[in-house]
């Protein structure tokens, strides 16, 4: 998008991989031995703080508190995308998406033939436990409000920038239909968006991150893929889920408006519990759908806000401009002419022929010599211009 480029990091991203070791450990933590039929057990297995060691030499601690150590059965738990090998790795965990004979760091890392960066990938996270957003967090060199944010599951929509990515939190909802009515859940879409990758989490089932690869399946042929594409073809996948829900609603105005001139007074009742009804549909849609457009604004104020800003001056400096050399000229073209009529009209003299009636010889003669100083003036101009 070449409207992201005001939102493109500054500096290039730097992967921990001993934070993903880290991960990977935390992942093996958190799976049950599946011969042990005691294993499964999210109750008693209560830890508390658990030590790691990095690749680095570092020390990490990472709270394991009851909730992050339930089992995650979930096969698509971690989905990654990458361009070199066109495909998505599924697993319930982030070490199962390494594939054998390899280590993390070839995840991430992956070269053309001059041995030069080419391709994206793409880390999707849902249902992720604190730990695990954390270890994440702090193996990409997230800033800790961004790991806030996620950890809190803040409801606020935005789109934030840092060195070395850009953030952005979009708000959508679950359909639910209930006997009396429509009901939204609503739930967060986090995005972290670097130069190399994208990392996108979620706390609820949804087909975002499937409908976007399917998008990206059908356009490689097209187009290339990059991370910015992969940003907003997630936005617009998420703002397309409002469409069939806006025109419902649509739908049920339309009809409200038509039973209202019909409608008898037997079925009053009816007719204005239909009318609460599209009414809290519309302001749970419009809570959904606030902000959006400003957030979407802002990903553009950066580059349009400075050419709104410096284009009206430049304009009106080359009107300036070109209003006092058309001054200019004019005043040039005014002098020669006052010069011409100084001369010709400031002298009295006599005119050949006046005294001779209707005899038309000195006119003749004088379009004559008009005529020949032109050609004599032409000729050697084209001669000139054939030189050329």
């Amino acid at each position: 998008m070449a409207s992201q480029q005001a939102l493109l990091p500054r500096y290039k991203l730097h992967i921990n991989l001993g934070y993903l070791e880290v991960l990977v450990k935390l992942g093996q933590l958190q799976q049950p031995d599946l011969h042990d039929p005691t294993a499964d057990r999210p109750q008693s297995w209560n830890l508390h703080d658990h030590a790691v060691a990095t690749l680095d030499g570092d020390i990490a601690t990472i709270p394991l508190e009851q909730d992050t150590t339930q089992t995650r059965h979930d096969p698509n738990r971690f989905g990654f995308f990458s361009s070199a090998l066109e495909c998505t790795i599924h697993a319930s965990q982030f070490g199962n998406l390494v594939l054998p004979d390899e280590d993390i760091s070839s995840l991430f890392n992956f070269h053309n033939e001059d041995n030069n960066a080419d391709g994206v990938w793409w880390l999707n996270v849902n249902n992720p436990s604190p730990a695990e957003v954390r270890v994440i967090c702090m193996a990409f060199g997230i800033h800790p409000l961004t790991m806030e944010d996620i950890d809190t599951k803040e409801t606020r929509e935005k789109i934030e920038l840092f060195p070395s990515y850009y953030f952005a939190s979009f708000r959508l909802s679950k359909v639910l239909q209930q006997p009396d009515r429509i009901k939204y859940t609503p739930f967060n879409v986090y995005l972290v968006v670097f130069r190399e990758g994208t990392i996108s989490f979620s706390f609820a089932p949804n087909n975002h991150a499937s409908e976007v690869r399917s998008r990206i399946a059908m356009m490689k042929e097209h187009r290339s893929t990059s991370n910015d594409w992969i940003c907003y073809a997630i936005i617009d996948d998420i703002v397309d889920t409002f469409a069939p829900e806006i025109a419902r609603i649509e739908r049920e105005t339309a009809a409200i408006k038509e039973q209202m001139y019909i409608t008898r007074p037997s079925d009053h009742q009816a007719f204005l519990w239909q009318i609460s009804r599209a009414r809290k549909d519309v302001l749970s849609l419009l809570r959904l759908l606030d902000g959006k457009a400003d957030v979407l604004g802002a990903s553009y104020t950066p580059t349009t806000s400075k050419s709104t800003k410096t284009a009206p001056s430049h304009y009106l400096t080359r009107l300036s401009i070109d209003g006092i050399e058309q001054g200019n000229q004019t005043n040039a073209l005014l002098s020669r002419l006052n010069v011409i009529a100084t001369v010709l009209f400031g002298m009295n003299f006599r005119v050949p022929g006046q005294d001779q009636g209707d005899d038309l010889y000195a006119f003749w003669a004088i379009m004559a010599g008009v005529a020949l100083s032109a050609i004599a003036g032409l000729l050697p101009a084209a001669r000139w211009r054939k030189l050329l």
